[in-house]
């Protein structure tokens, strides 16, 4: 199954090599993709061990998800709602987990 998490932190980190363990493609969004791999040394560390892993813009990585799939909501929560509301149209017809958390 394709799997796309929405989020770069902590959450992702703990998921994606779990689900990548069980088989799963697994592709991951954030708001601007070199500024992850450039600024965000946990995520580089995370996808150096992973090379698998794929890091989509979250409208990207929205557009690529299956509609058996899953979506996966790790954003944070002060910023999650804005994240979102420009997604809510591809997200539509999609199971959506949400494990945002609203303390950071």
């Amino acid at each position: 199954m394709k799997i796309v998490i929405l989020g770069t932190g902590e959450v992702c980190r703990v998921l994606a090599p779990a689900l990548l363990s069980l088989g799963h493609e697994v592709v991951v969004g954030t708001r601007d993709p070199r500024k992850t791999m450039t600024g965000n040394p946990h995520y580089r560390l995370l996808a150096a061990r992973h090379p698998e892993l794929r890091l989509a813009s979250f409208t990207n990585a929205v557009e690529s998800a299956d509609r058996s799939g899953l979506v996966v909501n790790a954003i944070s929560g002060p910023a999650c709602l804005d994240a979102l509301a420009p997604l809510a149209a591809g997200l539509t017809g999609h199971v959506v987990m949400d494990v945002s958390s609203p303390y950071d």
